[in-house]
């Protein structure tokens, strides 16, 4: 008699995030700042969350952010961190955060 194969037990390829996240990297005070974003990989129903230096500033699993340095802008560095949740519950954390540390002179 026929007989049915055993059930599988091979996991689909786990969905890895990809995060594009680009801006300068060093910026004179008077000038602007634009940072871009587009993220794959990542939940649809979690937007990413762009902060800087450490307050949420924008959302979305992709966009831009512009800022104006002011002359008397007080810090050395602008962080930007950008984090989303992975859409695949298996990918690690870590794969869905990426930063984005610009020099202010």
């Amino acid at each position: 008699p026929a007989s049915n194969p055993p059930p599988s037990t091979t996991l689909a390829p786990i969905i890895h995030p990809v995060i594009a996240f680009s801006g300068a990297r060093e910026i004179d005070k008077g000038d602007s700042l634009l940072v871009a974003w587009a993220a794959t990989g990542v939940s649809t129903t979690q937007s990413c969350i762009l902060r800087q230096n450490g307050e949420a500033v924008a959302e979305g699993n992709s966009g831009t952010f512009f800022i104006p340095i002011s002359a008397a802008y007080p810090d050395e560095f602008i962080t930007f961190v950008l984090e989303c949740t992975p859409f695949d519950s298996r990918a690690p954390e870590s794969e869905a955060s990426k930063e984005l540390k610009v020099l202010v002179k």
